[in-house]
């Protein structure tokens, strides 16, 4: 619907921001709307992920074509840029995002407590239990936005978000206590 159109248009003015912004370092040839191959190539050079550099060629030439503007910047060699880049990441059979399986969380959740550092403990939990994003819903998560009922069976933990990345009305999340499957994971009785 509506959110979706609203964050997406948010995601390409994001993306359409770093390409500015990238123009006017001073090290480019062309300017923003007059981009040549050599400028693209650098500017798609700086991404570790060939498919977030695609998006952002994408958002790039959708200003271009919105804005009536000669695609001065289009390429053979960008575009076997991409290609090497995107066959490579996939060649080399390893995940571009490397997921923190339970064993891994665990370790960090014991050196955690072991350190005494509480609130990371606490961190690695609700995000991993959660799925949070650490920058938009994990950093600026209170204590008033989390309940418990003990009186479930079994115990439950409810998160409330005012806005997802997907759901900007916000939503409430439920997780069952772990004590079972992961006791050092459980999110429910992580605060006893």
């Amino acid at each position: 619907g509506r959110e979706t159109i609203a964050k997406s248009l948010q995601s390409y003015a994001s993306r359409l921001k770093a390409f500015i912004l990238f123009m006017c370092i001073g090290i480019c040839v062309g300017g923003v709307l007059s981009a040549t191959p050599n400028d693209m190539v650098m500017f798609v050079a700086l991404f570790r992920n060939p498919f977030s550099a695609e998006q952002y060629v994408r958002a790039v030439r959708w200003m271009y074509v919105y804005l009536q503007r000669e695609l001065t910047w289009e390429s053979e060699k960008l575009r076997q840029c991409l290609r090497g880049a995107k066959k490579a990441a996939l060649k080399s059979g390893t995940q571009l995002r490397l997921a923190i399986r339970w064993d891994l969380l665990r370790s960090l959740v014991e050196l955690a407590w072991h350190r005494a550092d509480f609130a990371y403990a606490l961190a690695y939990i609700l995000a991993a239990c959660f799925l949070l994003r650490c920058k938009d819903e994990l950093i600026s998560l209170t204590f008033e936005q989390i309940s418990i009922d003990n009186d479930a069976v079994p115990p439950t933990i409810e998160l409330e978000l005012p806005s997802r990345k997907n759901l900007p009305q916000g939503t409430k999340m439920k997780r069952r206590c772990i004590c079972a499957s992961h006791p050092v994971l459980c999110p429910v009785h992580v605060f006893e």
